[in-house]
């Protein structure tokens, strides 16, 4: 997401701005193709690598190396605002704080995850950010809940997902040939999620999600899709292990890591987020711009908010039975189902970069007057 918003930026703005990345990755070729791009253990704390980051911190403390560097780097005449693009960059936060900076976070997690990969350095560096962009209503109240972030400094703005190429046609076509690859039927309900197979994105869930949806109607197939996950990973082996002594083999289909996940998605009858907490499931988006109905759990984050209160099912959290009977209501009547597809898919249009980019460019301009 922030690198197709950077992009955008870049296109639509004066802004000039460059890159620092904590650690390195499979997209660090693009965002170098976009501005002006460093990593902590390549460019900073001396050239060091990052092996020896903890030995730097226990002799310098909240390194002023670093902070030499910062200030080398990003002189705070040319640099006057610092957007982070989540609340895990919490020491960096309050040096460039210290160092005069204006700081804006775009807080992409939620309370578990702020708590995990934030912690007290988050919460430190809450409390001098002068700003927050929080992806959903779900994340505010957990930025002010956990952070303690006074709501007058939090704007919602909702992301986008990830454009599908496909139309109404070529849609139809890339479903039969997906069910074709999957040796599925016509007639079989196709309920699906994708991403990694995590604790937090329920992956527990789904299955027991698939064995109720089995018991409560055993006259009618419907196959369960987790796609995402990787055949040599222990989370496919987990997945695997509980799947057989569920006795689901027939029924769960794990998929790997696809190129073409839009036509996966378009293979499914519903969607079902069963995350435990999501700030806003780009994936759903994804789905919903696709026709899908979907289906999630209330309380678990920003889903309650794309869906609406037509575009799908929100169920109370995880309660297995609730969400299954949503689905069998879904499978059972075609007519339903297609109509709330439609709904979710016009409101899907709303979260594009073309509707969401102003908002968030907005946001930057502001910060900017305000210094």
């Amino acid at each position: 997401m922030l690198l197709h918003f950077l992009s955008w930026l870049r296109q639509n703005s004066k802004i000039e701005f460059e890159i620092l990345l904590r650690q390195g990755g499979e997209l660090m070729g693009e965002f170098e193709k976009l501005a002006p791009t460093r990593v902590q253990h390549r460019g900073l704390i001396a050239n060091e690598p990052v092996r020896f980051l903890p030995r730097l911190r226990r002799k310098y403390g909240l390194n002023p190396p670093i902070a030499r560097q910062l200030q080398r780097l990003y002189p705070r005449d040319r640099f006057p605002l610092i957007y982070s693009n989540t609340v895990a960059n919490g020491e960096f936060v309050s040096l460039f704080s210290q160092l005069g900076h204006r700081t804006l976070c775009h807080a992409h997690e939620m309370r578990f995850n702020i708590e995990k990969v934030g912690g007290k350095p988050a919460i430190e560096a809450a409390r001098v950010t002068n700003g927050f962009i929080a992806v959903s209503a779900a994340v505010s109240r957990d930025l002010q809940e956990s952070l303690h972030v006074p709501a007058d400094k939090i704007t919602i703005i909702h992301p986008f997902g990830q454009p599908s190429d496909l139309t109404r046609e070529t849609q139809a076509v890339a479903r039969k040939q997906i069910r074709r690859e999957l040796d599925l039927n016509d007639t079989d309900i196709v309920v699906g999620m994708c991403g990694g197979a995590l604790w937090l994105k329920g992956c527990d869930v789904f299955l027991l999600l698939a064995k109720t949806v089995a018991q409560l109607r055993p006259a009618r197939r419907h196959i369960f899709l987790w796609i995402g996950v990787e055949p040599t990973s222990e989370e496919y082996r987990r997945m695997a292990h509980d799947r057989s002594h569920l006795g689901l083999e027939t029924t769960v289909r794990l998929i790997p890591r696809v190129s073409n996940p839009h036509q996966y998605l378009s293979a499914l009858d519903v969607f079902t987020l069963t995350s435990r907490e999501d700030s806003f499931s780009l994936v759903s988006l994804e789905a919903a711009t696709l026709g899908v109905p979907v289906v999630c759990f209330a309380g678990s984050g920003g889903a309650p908010e794309l869906i609406g209160l037509e575009g799908g099912r929100v169920v109370p959290y995880l309660d297995i039975d609730a969400m299954a009977k949503a689905i069998l209501a879904l499978s059972d009547d075609d007519n339903q189902r297609g109509r709330i597809g439609e709904i979710l898919r016009a409101r899907a249009q709303a979260f594009t970069l073309e509707t969401q980019g102003p908002k968030l460019l907005a946001a930057l301009e502001r910060s900017l007057r305000e210094l």
